[in-house]
């Protein structure tokens, strides 16, 4: 029983840390600090761009209300993790976590930035694959190859969008967010997590957007890619059938 108290004890502040430091990089750039400039928060913290049109793009919620938010999901989801059988041993919980914790920061600065933070992406990979070499050395294959299909795929998708188009469809970032995502999921379950990444960038497309310059507005992929890989991490931790 105290071991089930730490454990959810250490999730949930584990969790407001993060919210913490999150916050933190909102405000800076709220202040103008990663951009070195002035930053419009009435277009959101969007770079400036002649080939890209965000006329139509919504802003994201920012200011106290958000902040709180992010406290409230975060502490939320980590408790949640810590008392699911997801977190019935230090690893499971460890692992769920670290790709909690890593997801959504880059899904939601994704949203207000239009751009990957790649150390970011950099850490989590270092921190999936370190633990896994340290205390589940089993499991390094499986990592590697979600890894490797998964930032390797989507970089062979966008490129040929590219190719085709004569115009970038998904940047280098996202394909690195996919190679993250694969590392916790398994190359079995990549199909699932762009599956349902694509379904819900077309519903945030017509559902917000309207048809309203939908191939010039550009969208935040790596929110969805997060959604859908935390779906198919938890369908492949709990041995649920996907088809």
């Amino acid at each position: 029983m105290n071991n089930m108290v730490l454990m959810a004890g250490g999730a949930v502040l584990s969790g407001l840390l993060a919210a913490w430091a999150l916050n933190r990089s909102l405000q800076r750039l709220e202040s103008g600090g990663e951009t070195g400039g002035e930053t419009g928060t009435e277009r959101g913290h969007y770079p400036e761009s002649d080939e890209i049109n965000l006329e139509n793009f919504p802003v994201p919620p920012h200011g106290r209300a958000a902040e709180i938010f992010h406290f409230a999901v975060l502490g939320a989801s980590s408790l949640a993790l810590s008392i699911s059988p997801l977190g019935a041993s230090p690893l499971g919980l460890l692992q769920g976590l670290l790709m909690l914790l890593v997801l959504y920061p880059l899904a939601v600065l994704d949203l207000y930035t239009l751009q990957v933070v790649s150390p970011l992406v950099v850490l989590g990979l270092v921190l999936r694959l370190g633990s896994l070499a340290l205390w589940h050395r089993a499991g390094l294959p499986d990592a590697l190859a979600g890894m490797l299909a998964g930032a390797g795929g989507l970089y062979m998708v966008g490129f040929a969008y590219e190719t085709i188009r004569g115009r970038m469809g998904l940047g280098d970032g996202d394909a690195a967010v996919l190679g993250l995502i694969g590392s916790f999921t398994g190359w079995r379950f990549l199909p699932m997590t762009v599956l349902l990444a694509t379904v819900l960038g077309l519903l945030f497309s017509v559902l917000l957007l309207r048809g309203k310059n939908m191939f010039s507005t550009p969208i935040p992929f790596v929110p969805f890619l997060c959604l859908g890989g935390l779906a198919a991490y938890l369908t492949s931790r709990l041995g649920l059938p996907w088809m």
